[in-house]
């Protein structure tokens, strides 16, 4: 199965003080076993680098929370093309979303695939337009 992943999953899985740390590590090996492929726009990589540099305070872990993120087993990008844009400029207005968040969700949506993520305001604000779930319900829905 292919998700859209956005950064608060990644930056919960590279940064080990993060709340949401432990679901998230679970959440990437569980992709990982079960040969799910895990789609990001490229936007994913600027926002990770900024996400660590921040919140650790330390640039130079910004490279190495990429290069992470990179080796995970079925990762695949897409380029924020100008048509990819456009498309997650008009559901960003429809849905009230920050531009980031909505380059994800199009990206979600144009795959029709769910997004996993941890942002709340991003779930309640998509609903019934993609489906953006947390990790851990994504995963409680596999184990049937």
């Amino acid at each position: 199965m292919k998700v859209v992943v956005d950064a608060s999953v990644i930056l919960a899985f590279v940064i080990p003080e993060e709340n949401e740390h432990d679901e998230a590590a679970r959440f990437l090996a569980y992709c990982e076993t079960g040969k799910h492929q895990i789609l990001f726009p490229t936007l994913a990589l600027a926002e990770v680098s900024g996400g660590v540099a921040r919140r650790k305070r330390d640039p130079d872990k910004a490279p190495l929370a990429v290069a992470r993120m990179r080796r995970l087993s079925g990762v695949r990008f897409f380029p924020l093309t100008e048509q990819v844009a456009e498309a997650a400029s008009r559901l960003a207005g429809r849905c009230s979303l920050r531009g980031a968040d909505a380059v994800y969700c199009q990206i979600a949506r144009e795959k029709d695939v769910p997004l996993i993520t941890f942002d709340l305001e991003i779930r309640e604000r998509v609903a019934g337009v993609v489906t953006a779930i947390c990790p851990q319900a994504w995963m409680d829905a596999r184990e049937v």
